[in-house]
């Protein structure tokens, strides 16, 4: 099996995207605590103990569904389960959005806001095709 490297080999102050599932229930238009918040949790907190700038990406719902909305309650409810403050930015890879990654500091967590109201997450695109997108070009340089 080929060696591929894990969070303890990152360097320190490294900034890490990492995609979350934390589709959830929603009542009454806000996230509902659910057991995807405590496992992703983990993880999180590791990098951002770690001295890591973490930046997250996940999605809600779609468009058109009752349980498409804003992750800004994602980020509140993710922010208790790790114990540390979790910045939201209501902005997926738009200059708000890297005004914001830019800004984060070693240990800093911030979830970026729901995939699925950018238009280029196309369900219908292939992989090469969504390779090529705004979306994917613009957030590609900001991981190491």
């Amino acid at each position: 099996m080929p060696a591929f490297d894990t969070i303890d080999d990152l360097p320190t102050d490294s900034r890490v995207l990492v995609r979350l599932d934390l589709n959830s229930p929603i009542e009454d238009g806000d996230p509902q605590d659910n057991r995807r918040f405590e496992r992703h949790a983990e993880t999180v907190r590791e990098l951002a103990d770690a001295g890591h700038r973490v930046v997250l990406m996940a999605h809600q719902g779609r468009p058109g569904r009752d349980d498409f909305t804003s992750l800004a309650g994602h980020a509140e409810i993710l922010a208790d389960r790790v114990g540390r403050d979790v910045g939201f930015v209501a902005d997926t890879y738009g200059d708000e959005a890297l005004a914001a990654i830019d800004a984060l500091a070693a240990g800093e967590i911030l979830l970026l806001e729901n995939t699925r109201m950018c238009e280029d997450e196309l369900p219908e695109a292939s992989p090469e095709e969504k390779a090529e997108t705004e979306f994917v070009l613009s957030l590609i340089h900001i991981s190491e």
